[in-house]
Parts: structure tokens; sequence; C-alpha cells
């Protein structure tokens, strides 16, 4: 299919941005080049000091000079990858870009369409006459793909918007209205070492699991192997009253854990008990979970521990890992299939003499984010643990009555005959920072984008015909918010 003229401007757009390199971290290429841009089209825009934003202001169109100032978001940053033998620099060398089917890709490399198409969008708006809008605002963060400092630290005193189109979506046809906020929370178990007193040496494995996303596949009820090993290990210690030489579960807090271990002794009387129970349990646990996940048991005879947990500390590490909550905490009644809050025991280890549990909670309302740390902080403080929390992330809470989003809506559905899909999503986005920021300005928010798949990884593409539909709906809302 042959793109619009406007939608050629974009993809003409969008290669040249592919020629500068900006890697996180490393956007001062792409922020000189927007900067010259604006002084080229007389445009006022300014880099912002502490955070290497890029901010872009336009006038109204006749017309539209009271109506409400519209910002329009993206990030400048890409992710760098590339496959195993590609010869590519990415703080120099251009993108070397291939077009199939209506397919755009890079060779051997990400494409960075997350998120050089909001930035090509940006330009084509910014530079052209023919369209109608509002006064327009546009800011392009740094380091979304890392650590979303532009979006945290922008300075909100330069943005005078009431609405926000976000446009780092990847989906055409869908339209984001929430997402979550987050924290970290980690509990320390100090414990005294001791030489074993038992015989048999015994290691559990929990493995198998399918794991996944903290946020997105948090509802899919898949199995944690973490509280697995937990619910393992107080059967076990009930029944024979091992000693605790290790206990270690998960990689990434924000990952739900598909494998967990566990060392210790016991007497050698139990050990012909200790695999019958193992078996047993194995089959429990697939049982409850059914279709959604499947688990394997296994033990090994040996491990390279010498020393064990006093047994007050056992007690309490097994309890207190029984007591906390992973999982779905609360479920939305307005969107359909939308987890508010929820919580992952993601990582269990040891170091030296202390056992550290790390939770990441996520809700897309503050008031439940803070309940989740209360309950927390209670079950830690009850056992004498010492705790904190980190890495505290905004959310972007739905809005039963949004204008912008009413609007959108009808235009999508008067364009093209079809609803667009309403979606929330239970994971951090920079609207959560703008959303935070911005509240004097009693912003609306709406995400959305063009088709594209393969992200963060060299098998990105980027639909160039969705782009361009997506691009003439985007023209079309700014015409109608009047």
């Amino acid at each position: 299919m042959q793109l619009s003229k406007n939608g050629q401007i974009v993809m003409d757009w969008f290669r040249e941005i592919t020629k500068i390199p900006r890697c996180s971290g490393e956007e001062a290429g792409i922020s000189e080049f927007l900067i010259k841009f604006a002084k080229d089209n007389n445009l006022e825009a300014f880099i912002e000091e502490t955070t290497g934003n890029v901010i872009i202001k336009k006038n109204a169109t006749k017309g539209y000079e009271n109506s409400k100032t519209v910002i329009l978001q993206g990030h400048l940053d890409m992710v760098c990858e590339k496959n195993q033998g590609i010869v590519h620099d990415f703080s120099k060398d251009a993108l070397k870009l291939t077009e199939h089917e209506g397919l755009l890709r890079a060779t051997g490399t990400t494409l960075g369409a997350d998120n050089g198409i909001a930035i090509a969008y940006a330009l084509t708006i910014l530079s052209s006459d023919e369209f109608e809008h509002p006064p327009i605002e546009v800011i392009l963060t740094t380091e979304e793909e890392t650590s979303m400092k532009g979006a945290e630290f922008f300075n909100p005193q330069n943005l005078k918007g009431s609405r926000l189109l976000n446009l780092d979506a990847e989906e055409e046809g869908v339209f984001y209205i929430s997402s979550a906020g987050g924290i970290d929370h980690h509990m320390y178990l100090d414990f005294k070492k001791s030489k074993p007193s038992l015989d048999s040496k015994y290691k559990v494995l929990i493995s198998g699991l399918k794991g996944g996303h903290s946020g997105s596949d948090i509802h899919k009820e898949r199995g944690n192997s973490i509280k697995l090993l937990a619910r393992t290990l107080a059967e076990l210690n009930s029944k024979f009253n091992l000693e605790l030489a290790d206990f270690n579960g998960g990689s990434k807090i924000n990952a739900i854990p598909r494998e967990a271990s566990c060392a210790f002794y016991i007497d050698k009387s139990f050990e012909s008990d200790l695999n019958k129970m193992i078996k047993e349990l194995e089959n429990l646990y697939n049982n409850e979970m059914g279709s959604a996940d499947s688990v394997t048991l296994s033990i090994e005879k040996n491990h390279e521990f010498d020393a064990v947990m006093d047994k007050e500390s056992t007690d309490k590490l097994i309890n207190v890992l029984l007591l906390i909550h992973s999982g779905i905490d609360h479920k939305s009644v307005d969107i359909e299939d939308f987890v508010i809050s929820s919580q992952n025991l993601g990582v269990v280890k040891f170091e030296d003499n202390t056992v550290i549990i790390s939770n990441s909670l996520r809700s897309s309302i503050k008031s439940l984010k803070t309940a989740m740390v209360q309950k927390l902080d209670i079950i830690a403080n009850a056992f004498n643990l010492r705790f904190e929390s980190e890495a505290d992330y905004p959310e972007w809470q739905y809005k039963p009555n949004s204008d912008l989003r009413d609007i959108a809506c009808k235009l999508y559905e008067d364009l093209t005959g079809n609803k667009p899909v309403i979606k929330a999503i239970h994971a951090g986005l920079e609207c959560g920072f703008f959303a935070d920021a911005l509240k004097n300005n009693d912003i609306d928010i709406l995400s959305f984008g063009p088709n594209m798949d393969g992200v963060h990884s060299p098998d990105e593409y980027l639909d160039i015909n969705s782009a361009d539909r997506v691009f003439g709906f985007l023209v079309e809302l700014l015409k109608t918010l009047k």
C-alpha cells in the first residue's frame, strides 16, 4: 500500500533519526539535531539542564489560540542491541534499514521505532503549516529505557499543557488509559551460624515453572518458586526438624521466580520419608495450579554448605515467607481483566549472616500501594526484621471522566468504523511521572501508537502503513481538540 504524503514525510524523518546514535544515556547527538531543527523552523526550544530532555513549543494555528495546550510526549533514547557477529558501533554508526512487505527493520540490530516514531511524528507536525492544532508543547525525554530519569526529574514549570498524548505505545487501535506505580520492599533477617549436628546433606530444587513479568503476567496464576519452596520447607521442617544451610530463589525482583533451592541437614533415618514427601508435594502443587503452570521438585544428595542457620531464625524465615502475599491484590471493576495492585515475592538470597527478602509492589492507586507496604512493614516488625523501601515511582490512575479519552474514542470510531480497545497496563510508564508532576494542570493523558513488535531486540520492526494511519489519526485528533 502506498503511503500518504504525510506518512512519507513521517518515514523520511524516521530514517533521518536512525542515522543519529541515541542509546540510553547518550542522547546528546539527537538533542543537538532537534535544537537545530527548532531554530531552523523558528520554534522555541531548549534542553533541560538537569535531565537533558528536549522541549519544543509551537503556537496554535488560527482559531485555536484559546484551546487547551496539548503536550506531545515521547522519549529520545533507544535500546541498543545487536545479533552476535554483527559489526555495528552504536556510538557512531547509522542503522542499516531494510523494508519488506511494509515492515521496516534494521539489519542485525534494534530499529529504535521505540520510540523514534514519536520523534518523527513530532517533527512532521512541528515543521508543517498545513495542520490545524492547539498550542503544542513537545517533550522528548532521556533514559526512558533504563532509569526513566527524564520523566522523573523534568521541571513541571516548563509545561503548561493540560492534555498529554503519549506516543510510546505499540499496537494500533489500542488506547492506554492507566499504568501502575511501584515500589521495591526489602526485609533483612540476621541470623547466627553454627556447625550442623545432623549428618545427611540434602538439597531440594524447584524448577519448571513459567515465570514471567511481575506486572504483565501476574494475573496468569503462575507458580512462584519461592512461595512453593517455603511451603515445602515448612512441611519438611515440621516432620524432620531439619537444619537449614541455604535458601535461594529468584534472580530479578520484577520477575515471577521460576526456580528456587534450599540446602539442609536431616537425620539419616528420615531419608526414605524425604523422597516420598517431595513426590507428594510435587503432585499437590501441580494439582493446585492446573493448566496455569507446572512444577518439578527434585532432590540432590549432598551440597557445599558446612554451616547452618540457628533454629529460631529458620522458623522466622519460613513463617515470613508463608505470610508474604504474592499475586493479585486488587482488580478493577471498571476495566475488564485489569489488575489494580499486586505483589511479587521476587528474590530471596543468603548473604553472609543475613537473608534478604525482596518484594516488588505495583498499583495504579497510590493508597493501595501504601497499604501493601504497610502490611510488609508489619510482618517485618512482628519478626524483628530490618526493612526498607526504595525505587518508588508514581502511578497513572484511571480517570472515570476523561474528555480527552471520550473525544479520541469517538473520533477513532468515526474515522475507522471500529471502537478502539481501551487498556490499562500493570507496569510503569513515563505517564505516571507526568500525571503526578502535572496534577496541578488537571492533566488528562492518553497513550497510543502504531503497530511494532520485537522491541528491545534485533527482531524489532515497524509497520509502515500502521505508522501512516496512526499519524493521520493524530493529525485529526489535534484538529478536533479545539
